[in-house]
């Protein structure tokens, strides 16, 4: 008996690549990691691995790239009024109002987080889910960028947007999400 589902732990080269589209085109779901800085990376590096551009556009169904970062604690975060750099550094122009980050370092400990600033941490996603548009432009050889716009057009969000999102709620800071990210 054939499996309806197959986990690949991480797809690292050409040759389990090939495996999993086989088993995708059998019409079997694979559900596989593999490293990629955002989701429209992690689809164009199964061309890297050796697949062609047809394979892929017919055997994908998404892509989800994900990112850990670092909760602020909300026991002693401090609120300030962030300058017109660092709102431009991290793509927020235009922001009004408070932004939060964690204390200084002082004799102060704040027995929830153990005065580390941050208590737990939280994801960032990003899906890129492969429609017809997508597909065309896979199989087309368009660039990165012509990719990431369709999925946007599609109401796709990017990860630095869901992390600006969390920073304007004051669950991130921006600090972090340069961090992870870098700027945008």
């Amino acid at each position: 008996m054939d499996a309806d589902v197959i986990f690949i732990g991480e797809i690292r080269d050409d040759e389990t690549a090939k495996i999993a589209c086989q088993a995708a085109q059998s019409g079997q779901l694979v559900l596989a990691t593999m490293h990629a800085n955002d989701s429209v990376s992690g689809a164009l590096r199964l061309i890297d691995l050796g697949l062609d551009r047809h394979s892929i556009a017919n055997s994908l169904r998404g892509v989800l790239a994900q990112t850990l970062v670092r909760k602020l604690c909300t026991e002693c975060r401090v609120a300030y009024t962030p300058g017109s750099l660092e709102l431009a550094n991290c793509g927020m122009t235009g922001h009004e109002g408070e932004l939060y980050r964690g204390p200084e370092p002082s004799l102060f400990q704040c027995v929830h987080c153990d005065g580390r600033g941050f208590l737990r941490r939280t994801g960032l996603y990003e899906l890129l889910e492969i429609n017809s548009g997508i597909r065309e432009l896979l199989e087309s050889h368009a660039s990165p960028t012509a990719i990431a716009s369709r999925a946007q057009e599609s109401g796709a969000l990017k990860l630095y947007e869901e992390g600006k999102a969390l920073v304007r709620q004051g669950i991130i800071s921006a600090e972090e999400l340069q961090r992870v990210l870098g700027a945008e």
